[in-house]
């Protein structure tokens, strides 16, 4: 399995864990929270995908050419991502507790999905030992 596949599955489950938890938050919290979380974890998407495209079209291979178009749109959209969030984070408009945990989604799910994907990554499972054995 590649890289690519890993990362795509991260957006999406993020987005569908996303879709789940601003349901449950309006029922369970008021609008606002809700929306909040929504919107961290879609600003949440976006930068990493920002960053995954970033990083592919900075890191080429040697002698192959560079788009500095497509690098300086990619910044620019970072930069004015981030300047978004700023302001959201700022100005009070979102709940800062809702934004931390759509924050965070991406990170979660990133574990999830490596642990789903890789599994020889957990730890392997051991017999319990027998009092005979001791």
């Amino acid at each position: 399995m590649d890289t690519t596949s890993i990362l795509a599955r991260t957006r999406r489950w993020t987005l569908a864990a996303a879709a789940a938890g601003t349901v449950v938050m309006f029922l369970a919290a008021t609008p606002r929270a809700a929306l909040s979380f929504l919107g961290a974890a879609l600003w949440g998407v976006a930068g990493f995908w920002l960053l995954e495209r970033l990083v592919r079209q900075a890191l080429v291979a040697p002698g192959a050419p560079r788009d500095r178009r497509a690098l300086l749109l990619l910044v620019a959209g970072k930069a004015a991502l981030y300047a978004a969030g700023i302001w959201v984070l700022l100005s009070g408009v979102a709940s800062l507790q809702a934004c931390a945990l759509g924050f965070s989604l991406l990170l979660v799910m990133l574990v999830v999905v490596g642990i789903v994907l890789r599994p020889g990554l957990q730890l392997p499972r051991t017999e319990p030992r027998s009092r005979d054995d001791e």
